[in-house]
C-alpha cells in the first residue's frame, strides 16, 4: 500500500503518477490518497480517496486474516509479530469464561485472536477508520463473541460497570493517560497484558499500576525493530493477593487440653477422609 499526502484535495497526474508506480513497483496493491489540509504535526489527515486497489491489504496473522487500511495501525513485523502476540495469549490465558478488554485495539488483531479462544471481550478504540477494520476483521474470521467501541479507552474503562478478568494493553508510544491507569485502578482486572513498543513509558505506567495493588510477574521482550535501538516488550501484571490476617488470642493449658480432647475424633476423621 502506497499512501500519498497531500495539502489539496486537487492531485494532478494522479493518473499518470499511479500508473507509472504500479509499473517500477508491480507488488504495489493499492494507492490511497490522503487529504490533509491542516497545518501541524499530524502526518494523516481526514480525506481519503482510493486511487489504485481497493485501499485496503489483506494479512494473515496467528490463523486470522486481516484487513488494513491506510490510517489503520497495524505491526510492521509480521513474523515478530506472532510471536509477540503468542506470548501475549499465553499470559492472558484466556478461557471459555473469561471476560477481556482489548484497550487500543486498533485493527482487533489481538482481541480477535483472544476471542478465538473463548470468552467474550470488547475492543475499544479511538480512530472510527480502525474500528470499522476491526469490526470487519471480525466478520471475516466468524468472531462472534468480540465487539467493538470507538471511544476513548480511559472514558470507556472509567464507566465500565461489568468485571473484567483480563485487560490487554497496548498503546502507543506515549503509553497510557493517567485517567487510562486511574481507571484501571478502579476496574481491578485479575490479569493485565501490557504490550509497548517504548519500554520507559511502560515502565512508568507499570510503576503506577503497582501502586494500584499489582505485581509484575513476567517480561517478554521482542525485536520487532532489527538493526535499531528499539525494542517491543509485553509485561504480565497481575493483582496482589490479599494478605493473611491474624487475630491474637490468649488460650491457658487448661483450655487447650480441652481443646485437644475435643478435636481429637474430628482429627481422625478428617485424616480418614483426607480432608486438608
Amino acid at each position: 500500500m502506497v499512501t500519498v499526502v497531500t495539502s489539496s484535495p486537487v492531485f494532478p497526474g494522479s493518473k499518470n503518477f499511479v500508473r507509472q508506480l504500479v509499473q517500477l513497483c508491480p507488488f504495489v496493491k493499492t494507492v490511497v490518497q490522503n487529504i490533509n489540509t491542516s497545518h501541524t504535526t499530524m502526518v494523516l489527515g481526514k480525506g481519503e480517496k482510493v486511487l489504485y486497489g481497493n485501499g485496503h491489504l489483506l494479512d494473515k496473522l496467528l490463523g486470522h486474516t486481516f484487513s488494513i487500511s491506510s490510517q489503520s495501525f497495524y505491526q510492521v513485523n509480521p513474523a515478530a509479530t506472532q510471536i509477540l502476540y503468542q506470548h501475549a495469549l499465553n499470559m492472558a490465558n484466556i478461557g471459555q469464561h473469561t471476560t477481556f478488554l482489548d484497550a487500543y485495539c486498533g485493527t482487533g488483531t489481538i482481541g480477535i485472536c483472544a476471542a478465538a479462544a473463548g470468552g467474550q471481550g470488547t475492543g475499544v478504540e479511538l480512530n472510527p477508520r480502525a474500528v470499522a477494520d476491526a469490526v470487519q476483521n471480525a466478520k471475516c474470521n466468524h468472531i462472534h463473541n468480540m465487539r467493538f467501541v470507538c471511544m476513548d479507552a480511559g472514558k470507556y474503562l472509567s464507566q465500565l460497570r461489568t468485571p473484567v478478568n483480563v485487560l490487554f494493553v497496548d498503546p502507543p508510544r506515549s503509553g497510557c493517560s493517567a485517567e487510562f491507569i486511574n481507571s484501571v485502578g478502579r476496574a481491578k482486572p485479575s490479569r493485565i497484558v501490557y504490550i509497548s513498543c517504548n519500554p520507559e513509558t511502560q515502565v512508568r505506567d507499570i510503576k503506577q499500576l503497582l501502586k494500584k495493588g499489582y505485581c509484575a510477574q513476567y517480561c517478554q521482550p521482542v525485536d520487532m525493530f532489527p538493526h535499531t535501538d528499539h525494542v517491543e516488550t509485553v509485561v504480565l501484571l497481575s493483582r496482589k493477593s490479599a494478605s493473611k490476617t491474624f487475630i491474637p488470642v490468649t488460650i491457658s493449658p487448661k483450655d487447650m487440653e480441652q481443646f485437644r480432647d475435643k478435636t481429637a475424633p474430628v482429627q481422625k476423621m478428617g485424616k480418614e477422609l483426607n480432608v486438608n
